[in-house]
C-alpha cells in the first residue's frame, strides 16, 4: 500500500505539471517520497541494529503513516472556492509581464544584493533576508514571459551562481528545489510528453543518487581543508566522474545505505512513534500553539517564542540527542503523533494539507488582479513542499513568504513608480 501510494503521487506529479504549477502534486509526492519509500527502502535494506533503522515495526509505522499521508492529500485537493488555475490566468500573465523587464532586473538585483547581506545581517533579520534573496528567482521568472532579450544570459547567471554556492557549501537543498520549480514553470507552457517527463524524474533520481554518493566525502575534504581554496567545483566534479566510471562503487551497500539515510525521514517519526506516549506525553497541541504564535506575533510582543528550527522538539519528542551543529526536525508528521495521537495526528494532517489548499487557492483567485502574482508561488511555498521540517518552520515561512509579497506589491508602485 505504501509503495502504491507512493507511485500513485508521483505520476499525479507527472500528470499535473501540464494542468497548473504543480504545489499540490510536488507537496503529496516529497510526503510520500521521504515519509513512504523511504521508509519502505529501510525496513528492507537496513539490519535492525543500524542507528538509522526505524525503532517500530513495519505494522505500528505504516498503520499510522498511510493514512495520515492520505488525509494530507485529500486536504490539499478538497475542494474549497472559486480559486482554481487556469491557461487563461497563465495567458494574462505572460501579457501582462511582455514588458516587465526593469521590474525583472530590481528584482534580480535585490536577491542578489540580500545573497550577501543574509550572511551578515543580525539574527532578527536573517529570515526577513532569506526570503529576499530569493527574489532573483522571481526575476528570472518575470524574464521567462517578458520579451526581453537578456532572460538567458540572467538565467545562466542566477542559477549558475546558485549551483557555485550548492557546490562550495555541499548544501544542495535550494538546488534542487528551483531546478524543481523551473521545471514546473517550463512544462506548464512547452507541453511534455508523459514518456519525457517520467524519463526526466527518473534521470533526476540518479543524480539525486549519484551526489549522495559522493556528498559525505566532498563534506569532509571540504570542512577539513583538504581542497585547495577556489577549487571546490573541480574536486566535486573528479568526485562525480570517479562514480560514474566505478559503478561498483556507486551501487555499493555504503552508497545506497547513505541514500536511505538521507530520503528516509521515517526515521525519526518512528522513533516518535517509540517514544510517545510511553516515555514523553501527548503534547496535545501545545507545539501547534506556540507554531503559530511565533509565527504572527513579533518577538517584542512574545520575546520568549518557539524558534523555528526544531531541535528542542527533535529530543524532546524523538528521545535522540543531537550532536552540537546538527540540526534535524521531527517532521509535521512526527509532529501531529506526538501532538494528538494516530487518529487525531490524521486529522490534523488533513487541516494542514487544507492550509495549504487554501492559501493556494487564495492566491489563484488574487491572481486574476494581479496576473503575476502566480509565478511568486515558489516563493511562498518554498519551505512547504520539504517533508522534514517542522510545523512551525512551515508555517512562519507562509505567514512572512504571504507578508513580504503583499509589502512589496504595495511598496513597487508608491515607492519605484512600478507595478509588481
Amino acid at each position: 500500500m505504501a509503495l502504491s501510494l507512493w507511485f500513485i503521487t508521483l505520476i499525479n506529479l507527472l500528470e499535473e505539471l501540464d494542468r497548473e504549477i504543480a504545489i499540490r502534486g510536488l507537496i503529496a509526492f516529497m510526503y510520500a517520497f521521504q515519509l513512504l519509500l523511504g521508509p519502505i527502502l529501510s525496513f528492507k535494506y537496513l539490519p535492525n541494529w543500524d542507528y538509522y533503522s526505524i525503532p517500530v515495526t513495519e505494522d505500528e509505522y505504516f498503520s499510522f503513516a498511510i493514512p495520515a499521508i492520505i488525509a494530507l492529500i485529500i486536504g490539499l485537493y478538497f475542494p474549497l472556492f472559486k480559486g482554481k488555475f487556469s491557461f487563461g490566468l497563465l495567458s494574462a500573465t505572460k501579457t501582462y509581464l511582455a514588458d516587465k523587464e526593469k521590474v525583472a532586473l530590481i528584482l534580480i538585483g535585490i536577491g542578489l544584493v540580500s545573497s550577501y547581506l543574509v550572511k551578515i545581517v543580525p539574527g532578527g533579520l536573517a529570515f526577513f533576508f532569506f526570503l529576499l534573496k530569493n527574489l532573483k528567482f522571481i526575476g528570472v521568472f518575470y524574464l521567462f514571459y517578458s520579451k526581453s532579450n537578456k532572460k538567458t544570459t540572467l538565467f545562466i547567471l542566477v542559477f549558475g551562481l546558485l549551483a557555485i554556492n550548492a557546490i562550495t557549501s555541499s548544501m544542495f537543498h535550494d538546488l534542487i528545489l528551483w531546478t524543481m520549480f523551473v521545471g514546473m514553470l517550463f512544462t506548464l507552457t512547452k507541453k511534455i510528453p508523459f514518456f519525457i517527463k517520467l524519463s526526466a524524474a527518473a534521470a533526476g533520481f540518479f543524480v539525486l543518487f549519484l551526489v549522495q554518493s559522493v556528498k559525505g566525502e566532498y563534506r569532509n575534504a571540504l570542512w577539513f581543508g583538504s581542497i585547495p581554496s577556489g577549487q571546490e567545483t573541480e574536486y566535486f566534479q573528479s568526485l562525480i566522474e570517479e562514480r560514474i566510471s566505478d559503478m561498483t562503487t556507486l551501487f555499493s551497500d555504503k552508497s545506497i545505505n547513505g541514500f536511505i539515510y538521507r530520503i528516509n525521514q521515517g526515521w525519526i517519526v518512528g522513533n516518535v512513534l517509540y517514544n510517545v506516549p510511553t516515555w514523553e506525553p501527548y503534547a496535545n497541541g501545545e507545539t501547534i500553539v506556540d507554531g503559530i504564535s511565533a509565527s504572527i506575533l513579533p518577538r517584542f510582543l512574545n520575546p520568549d517564542k518557539y524558534v523555528a528550527g526544531g531541535k528542542e522538539y527533535f529530543t524532546r519528542f524523538s528521545g535522540l540527542v543531537l550532536s552540537s551543529g546538527t540540526s534535524m526536525n521531527i517532521s509535521p508528521l512526527g509532529e501531529a503523533y506526538a501532538n494528538f495521537g494516530s487518529s487525531g495526528g490524521a486529522l490534523f494532517m488533513f487541516a494542514f494539507g487544507m492550509i495549504f489548499n487554501f492559501i493556494l487557492a487564495s492566491i489563484y483567485k488574487f491572481s486574476k488582479f494581479y496576473p503575476s502574482l502566480i509565478l511568486w508561488l515558489p516563493l511562498i511555498f518554498l519551505q512547504v513542499v520539504k517533508a522534514e521540517t517542522d510545523f512551525t518552520t512551515v508555517f512562519n515561512h507562509l505567514v512572512k513568504a504571504c507578508f513580504i509579497t503583499w509589502i512589496l506589491y504595495k511598496s513597487f508602485p508608491r515607492f519605484l513608480k512600478l507595478k509588481l
